[in-house]
């Protein structure tokens, strides 16, 4: 790591590297900025320490929904991040859209209908029901 990216790092890695506030930290500014192995590689770590983390489950399926295109991997996470906090509404919406992009749209619409009942005005959630419908 050169000494410009160690003064870039986000605060908490410097005071605790190790830690997972530091890890999810650096992960996030990988992922911002685009690199995405590395982003992984951190998320990864914080879910295997601490499988409750919905945070890093939802980027994890974030990056595996949104630029790798690997569905099954990113239904995965958001389903993990789901299970930490059952009120997680954009993990429902996510998971839908991955749902959606597969082709099994009854699981889509349950999902966009399950982040609406969380979250009563979703019009990413009302606009996916729409193009199920139409």
């Amino acid at each position: 790591m050169s000494p410009l990216q160690r003064d870039i790092l986000p605060m908490p890695f410097k005071k605790k590297p190790g830690s997972e506030e530091a890890l999810y930290g650096r992960g996030l500014w990988y992922q911002d900025h685009g690199q995405l192995d590395k982003a992984i590689q951190d998320y990864t770590t914080i879910v295997q320490a601490n499988p409750l983390n919905k945070n890093a489950h939802f980027n994890l399926g974030y990056i595996h929904h949104i630029y790798l295109k690997v569905y099954p991997e990113a239904t995965k996470h958001y389903t993990a991040a789901i299970n930490a906090d059952p009120r997680y509404a954009e993990a429902y919406y996510n998971r839908g859209l991955c749902f959606e992009a597969v082709g099994n749209l009854a699981a889509a619409a349950s999902d966009y209908k399950q982040a609406m009942m969380i979250r009563p005005v979703y019009p990413p959630a009302e606009e996916g029901l729409k193009r199920i419908k139409d």
